[in-house]
């Protein structure tokens, strides 16, 4: 899976790549969560093979791709043949659908660019940072190479005020409900 989170890019394979904003490249491992199931149709990312999430990578980073373009967007790219067969998988999986256009297959992601990061983000979250959100921010924020602006930091600050504000409204409201209240005694 490839996405780019405000700057920062992230290819999920074997192991986790990203460049950070200033372009250095950082190279972590990632869980092995890979299934190669042909019949599988669940949509969620962690269950792609190595080879399913560079192909995706592909589709996401272009936006649509035909499958001689999603070859050639594969570092050491297995025969355009197995290229072939794995986009079927991942259509049957519900990952891509396609369109026939001037007689070629294009292909597209069937599953939406937000789903996408918040997947990848969950993963960055389960694998690296104990699923901790405050890990991760403190990570990004402690990271001495990553320049964040002053308008960055102004709207992050804005961001978890608003994160804030939607668990107290959650909380209010999961106090209001019929199920957290005790019934009368007769």
């Amino acid at each position: 899976m490839d996405c780019v989170l405000e700057g920062w890019q992230f290819f999920t394979t074997h192991v986790l790549t990203y460049y950070n904003p200033g372009g250095k490249k950082i190279t972590m491992p990632a869980k092995n969560s890979g299934s190669t199931d042909a019949n599988n149709t669940s949509s969620d990312h962690a269950e792609l093979s190595a080879r399913e999430r560079q192909i995706m990578a592909v589709v996401h980073r272009k936006g649509q791709a035909s499958a001689r373009e999603i070859e050639e967007g594969i570092e050491n790219a297995p025969s355009y043949s197995a290229v072939r067969a794995l986009i079927r998988i991942l259509e049957r999986k519900g990952h891509l659908t396609h369109q026939s256009i001037e007689g070629r297959h294009i292909y597209r992601s069937a599953i939406e660019p937000e789903e996408v990061r918040a997947s990848a983000m969950r993963s960055l979250l389960e694998t690296f940072f104990d699923n901790s959100a405050e890990k991760a921010v403190n990570a990004l924020l402690s990271d001495k190479e990553l320049a964040i602006s002053d308008e960055e930091l102004d709207r992050l600050e804005s961001a978890i005020e608003q994160a804030r504000l939607r668990e107290r409204r959650s909380q209010r409201k999961a106090a209001k409900t019929p199920a957290s209240r005790k019934s009368p005694r007769r």
